[in-house]
């Protein structure tokens, strides 16, 4: 339930959205991640597959499933992962507490 609202927030629920975050870096697909991220996070929590390359970001960075899987992984393991999306939280009401993923 929170992977969904959050991805309303993120980006209207669109999976080929791009923008230019606030750090002046791109932020892509239903969750809006970052190519830095999306490589660390989802190498740590094992969603990538360990010989996945850096320079591989672009053909897998907009797939809803792999954001989901990584952002959920991210919550449930991480105490301070929801400041990655830090202003949708807010706007969602949510604090440290994550429920319902």
């Amino acid at each position: 339930l929170i992977l969904e609202e959050l991805a309303k927030c993120e980006s209207s629920g669109s999976t080929t959205v791009k923008i230019v975050d606030t750090n002046n870096r791109f932020s892509y697909g239903i969750l809006q991640f970052q190519g830095a991220t999306f490589y660390e996070k989802g190498k740590q929590h094992g969603i990538l597959p360990p010989d996945f390359e850096l320079g591989e970001i672009e053909n897998r960075i907009y797939e809803s499933e792999t954001q989901f899987a990584i952002s959920k992984a991210m919550l449930e393991n991480e105490p301070d992962a929801m400041y990655h999306w830090k202003t949708c939280f807010t706007k969602m009401g949510y604090l440290s507490s994550f429920i319902n993923l």
